[in-house]
């Protein structure tokens, strides 16, 4: 098994880098950072192998907010240990078969496959729109 390490923090001392680290927040831009540690996510397989990305994540102390925040990745799902892809492909297989099975063909907890298709469909509504208009549309124009 391999071992994470983990920067010690000691107090609030801020370390410097030579990267920007944006608070998840409010978007400050920082060039010190609060704290860091690696995490494995979880992404699509290749062939019958599931692949992993370790990354760094980093915290920052934000002014603003006045608390310790992470940063966001553009490519993390709301789960932050899948990426979107992964999300993505797990809803459109929900799709055409049952959660429990998805499941046990992407040895996940059939809880963590209901949440990542529940993120799949609300970003596929988001996409589509509003086409037809909504009943709340509808019952205006009928109250007027």
């Amino acid at each position: 098994m391999r071992r994470f390490w983990r920067l010690q923090c000691h107090g609030n001392k801020a370390y410097p880098t030579g990267k920007k680290t944006v608070c998840g927040n409010c978007g400050k831009v920082y060039r010190t950072i609060y704290d860091r540690k690696n995490r494995r996510v979880r992404d699509l397989s290749s062939g019958n192998r599931r692949v992993y990305l370790e990354l760094e994540i980093r915290r920052v102390f934000c002014i603003c907010c006045n608390k310790a925040k992470q940063e966001k990745l553009k490519f993390l799902a709301d789960n932050p240990f899948y990426t979107k892809r992964f999300a993505f492909y797990v809803g459109k297989r929900c799709s055409t078969q049952a959660i429990k099975y998805a499941a046990a063909e992407l040895h996940l907890d059939w809880k963590t496959v209901k949440e990542l298709e529940k993120q799949y469909m609300r970003e596929k509504l988001r996409r589509a729109g509003n086409p037809g208009g909504c009943i709340h549309d509808f019952l205006q124009k009928n109250n007027q």
